[in-house]
This record gives C-alpha cells, sequence and structure tokens, in this order.
C-alpha cells in the first residue's frame, strides 16, 4: 500500500527529531535503523542510504552489534531496493 504525504511528518521536522535523539544516543542503531525507516517510507532511498552511511560513520568502533545492526539493514535496503 502506497503512504500518503499526510501520513508521514515534514521529513525535515523528522529529521531533526533523530538527530537530536542521536546526540544523546548516537550508538543506538535503532535510533539510526528507524530514521532509515521512516526515510524509506517517504520513498527517499538516498536519504536512507546517506543515514546508514553516517551511522556507520558516527557508531564507535567498539560497539561491534550496533554496527552490524546498521549493515544488515542497509544490506537489506540494498538487496530489496538497490538498483
Amino acid at each position: 500500500p502506497s503512504i500518503k504525504d499526510d501520513d508521514i511528518p515534514n521529513l525535515a521536522e523528522v529529521s531533526d527529531e533523530f538527530q537530536r535523539r542521536l546526540i544523546s544516543q548516537p550508538n543506538s542503531s535503532l535510533l539510526w535503523i528507524q530514521w532509515m525507516s521512516t526515510l524509506l517510507r517517504a520513498g527517499e532511498l538516498a536519504a536512507a542510504r546517506g543515514v546508514a552511511e553516517r551511522a556507520l560513520t558516527t557508531i564507535s568502533q567498539r560497539e561491534d552489534q550496533e554496527r552490524l545492526n546498521v549493515w544488515i539493514a542497509l544490506l537489506n535496503l540494498e538487496n530489496r531496493l538497490g538498483d
């Protein structure tokens, strides 16, 4: 089913909200993946990829499981929607 524009809050506001949350939890793969998912629902594939790439550079190198979660989400994105 397709999502109507009014079903998705303003993407700039959504992005601002995720960025505020990530300030206090930069290693949270859950937040990063939720942001990617929101962008994908809005049809913003390139922006979702950008968020994944940003997550991988932001999440601490010591947080192996968190980084792996983002990698898996990115691979799933590319498998289902990639060019």
